[in-house]
């Protein structure tokens, strides 16, 4: 009487070829960033965006300027935060290239306890410091990698009274 036996190789390697073909659509699956999403997890903080975020600061005075601002790579905890400035000639534009993530940017400047100041630019010729009156802007919900903002200066109504605009250019 024959018996059919299996060689356990042969039971090995089939098995083998099995867990890869379903353990590769588990990982595809797993890489998808809507399977994220259908777990209710956002899939920026797994995956996080890569590319720049181009601060273009344009002074439309008359008068040397210095602007202030400042980054974040989180939106509600400053720690690991960024000031910069950048120094602008009359009806210049000069910029800053923050690479991504970038979780929160506003005109003016942090302190070193982290406290908003809310000086945007100082028009060097007039001694005349600018605030920025609106909100700081958040990733992902105001602008996203490949975005321009632009921070302007510009002359308003009445001696050494200034302005200070924010907006956001959709990137490619």
């Amino acid at each position: 009487m024959s018996r059919n036996v299996v060689h356990p190789v042969a039971v090995g390697l089939c098995s083998l070829a099995l867990l890869t073909a379903v353990g590769c659509v588990i990982a595809a699956d797993a890489l998808n960033p809507a399977f994220f999403s259908g777990l209710g997890l956002d899939p920026g903080t797994i995956f996080p965006p890569t590319g720049v975020v181009i601060v273009a600061f344009t002074n439309y005075t008359s008068s040397p300027a210095v602007f202030y601002a400042f980054e974040s790579p989180k939106v509600q905890d400053l720690t690991g935060a960024r000031s910069f400035y950048v120094a602008v000639d009359p009806g210049q534009t000069r910029n800053e290239v923050l690479e991504c993530p970038v979780g929160l940017l506003s005109p003016g400047s942090l302190g070193e306890d982290y406290s908003v100041s809310s000086v945007a630019a100082t028009v060097i010729a007039a001694g005349a410091d600018v605030a920025y009156n609106g909100s700081a802007l958040v990733g992902s919900s105001d602008f996203v990698c490949g975005d321009v903002i632009d921070i302007a200066l510009s002359p308003a109504a009445g001696e050494n009274a200034y302005l200070i605009s924010v907006r956001v250019l959709p990137g490619q």
